[in-house]
């Protein structure tokens, strides 16, 4: 980014065009000076991150230089009334006027925080499928990416892939020509392939597929017939909206109709009641009638004279 800090003196974002820029040349080796530097750098912290504990070390060196500068201190104060420390700081007083690490994240963070934005927009738009075409490359990537990591640790990923990209495109510049017509004829050779494959499963199997396609054509047919169509104004299984007249019409002769059933019911249960009664006396007087005949039998044996 020191372009950026070169050409924008009023500190504007330049929408990471400075950190592209930089990094094409870095992995171009356009300054080799700084591209060894830089690679250096990142293999060397890659290995201390490998094989040295830093937190350890980073705590151990400070444990040291405390000491250190505190007893010098201590010991410049008590010898000559000024500490050593404070002698050395006030021979480098841009030392102590500079800001390094505060100057750097203040101009550096409107780039940071301009990278950021614009890096979350993208991820935003490859999870809620902006670009159907990208979601799903992304989507593969992410499948190959997930089984490269089960199979190799991030150190060695971040390894190899640091030696790649300060390799591969050195390479590919200075052998552009033979690379492209490779890849062109590579290219080629996988279409003829395919074309060549999709033919041959044509062949094979395009009469089993017609022979299905004749045997499913007529169910389709039958079952697109039982189903309704839908138009723009059609009115298939949609509700009947009743208007309040037509409610309470329907209304009053669902009224009327209950009123007729129950007066005909009661009317049959009369009836019935009627039967039962007359029923009834029919049976009463048959026993009367019963009773007197018996009554007249037993009368006429009683009265009858003995035989001799």
């Amino acid at each position: 980014m020191s372009s950026c800090k070169s050409s924008n003196s009023s500190n504007k974002c330049c929408g990471g065009a400075c950190l592209t820029k930089n990094s094409c040349n870095l992995l171009t080796w356009e300054n080799p000076k700084n591209s060894a530097i830089v690679l250096s750098s990142i293999l060397s912290s890659l290995l201390l991150i490998k094989y040295v504990n830093l937190l350890a070390l980073f705590f151990r060196l400070s444990t040291f230089i405390l000491l250190f500068s505190g007893l010098a201190e201590y010991l410049g104060k008590s010898i000559t009334g000024t500490g050593l420390i404070t002698k050395i700081k006030s021979s480098y007083p841009k030392f102590n006027n500079k800001n390094f690490i505060g100057d750097f994240a203040e101009f550096y963070a409107p780039h940071a925080v301009t990278i950021l934005k614009k890096f979350e927009i993208n991820i935003k738009n490859l999870y809620t499928s902006v670009n159907i075409e990208n979601t799903i490359k992304s989507g593969v990537l992410s499948y190959l990416i997930y089984k490269i990591t089960n199979i190799f640790s991030i150190w060695t990923l971040c390894f190899i892939s640091t030696i790649i990209s300060f390799t591969a495109p050195k390479i590919y510049l200075l052998n552009k020509e033979i690379i492209d017509k490779t890849i062109l004829d590579l290219f080629e050779l996988l279409k003829v392939k395919f074309n060549k494959l999709s033919n041959s499963i044509n062949e094979s199997y395009g009469p089993h597929i017609d022979a299905a396609k004749k045997k499913i054509t007529p169910i389709i047919k039958l079952i697109e017939s039982k189903l309704p169509i839908r138009t723009a104004g059609s009115t298939v299984n949609e509700p009947i909206i009743e208007s309040s007249s037509t409610k309470s019409t329907t209304t009053s002769s669902n009224i009327i109709d209950e009123s007729s059933n129950i007066k005909k019911v009661n009317q049959s249960i009369n009836e019935t009641e009627v039967d039962f009664n007359a029923l009834g006396e029919q049976l009463k007087q048959d026993a009367i009638n019963a009773t007197k005949e018996a009554d007249v039998f037993t009368r006429e044996k009683v009265d009858a004279p003995e035989k001799l």
